[in-house]
């Protein structure tokens, strides 16, 4: 008995076949079907990898790239170590990295914060992101939350602006440090809205919501992982989200933009690279295995009920999203009157 080929896949392949040149589809099928191998023939990794985090132990950074390293780790057959660089809004552990060999060995957590804001607040920096780091992968996305104490006047974002407005530089927001991802959300707010807010700088996302739930701070702009616990409990309460979208963890809580505010949008990003001229086909097998740790069932779950989107781009994709945010950060820096320093 013959066997029937299916005709649908038989045709789908030849018509790849004729869309693309024959040199470029034999090595994109090699890529799936070889190892990955150095330049010395070894096949990659071939030793331990260290992934440098650029924030303190504990911080956000550091407890994210922890949760991914050890089951990256199981899938390269190497081990995984993050090593905590912090300092200098990330500069730090980004310079480390930059000048480190470009061998696949040595990777960087990088954030909105330290890749695109820093260059347009600190003079002088020792390296140039886009000249010295390969982008690997943008893992996750989340918004901020605006939240406020539970007994504050305003119950929507309506209400906030109104309220501010009666009360210049009275308001008070809560964000770890000048230019930081919880500052610049609060500062394109006060600038569309019009209002006057008195920033309030804190070491971190803690000691903010200390304050914001004892009710010593008016509002903060902070990300879900540090608002969530307390908005279960009743500690705080939301008035928006500054994604596009709301968020699914927060169904009822509305958007910047749906709260008047049309071209309200801020997102807190990361994601890995590497030293610029890092071998291709290492940045393709990292990519990849990022990719599959991020997705796998118990990460992606946890990931998705902290607020994160789950992206796990591609190199150029991530390349694209840092040359779109760039000139928006730089804008809104210059726009607030915010000098290098």
């Amino acid at each position: 008995m013959g066997v029937t080929k299916a005709p649908g896949r038989l045709h789908r392949g030849r018509h790849l076949m004729k869309s693309i040149p024959l040199n470029l589809f034999i090595i994109l099928v090699l890529s799936f079907i070889l190892p990955t191998v150095q330049a010395d023939g070894a096949p990659y990794p071939a030793k331990a990898l260290r992934i440098i985090v650029p924030f303190p132990a504990g911080s956000t950074a550091d407890v994210r790239t922890r949760q991914i390293a050890k089951p990256l780790a199981q899938r390269l057959g190497q081990s995984v170590i993050v090593e905590n660089k912090p300092g200098a809004s990330g500069t730090i552990g980004n310079t480390f990295v930059a000048k480190a060999p470009p061998d696949g060995y040595t990777l960087l957590y990088v954030n909105n914060s330290s890749l695109s804001i820093a260059p347009y607040l600190l003079r002088d920096l020792p390296y140039d992101g886009g000249r010295d780091l390969a982008p690997i992968t943008l893992l996750a996305t989340a918004p901020a939350v605006l939240v406020v104490h539970p007994s504050f006047a305003a119950n929507s974002v309506r209400e906030l602006a109104a309220l501010a407005k009666t009360q210049p530089g009275k308001l008070t927001y809560g964000a770890s440090g000048i230019g930081s991802a919880q500052h610049l959300p609060g500062a394109q707010f006060a600038k569309m809205a019009n209002i006057e807010l008195l920033l309030i700088p804190y070491k971190g996302d803690s000691e903010t919501m200390l304050d914001l739930v004892n009710n010593r701070l008016s509002m903060s702009f902070a990300t879900p992982t540090a608002t969530l616990p307390h908005l279960k409990s009743g500690k705080l309460k939301a008035l928006a989200v500054t994604s596009v979208k709301r968020l699914a963890i927060l169904p009822n809580v509305p958007t910047m933009q749906e709260s008047g505010f049309a071209d309200y949008e801020w997102h807190n990003w990361f994601g890995y690279m590497a030293p610029a001229t890092t071998p291709a086909a290492a940045i393709a097998r990292l990519q990849r295995e990022f990719a599959a740790v991020v997705q796998s069932a118990d990460l992606r779950a946890d990931f998705l009920s902290a607020g994160y989107e789950i992206i796990a781009s591609t190199p150029e994709q991530f390349t694209a999203v840092v040359k779109r945010d760039q000139p928006r950060y730089g804008k809104l820096i210059r726009d607030i009157g915010l000098e290098p320093h």
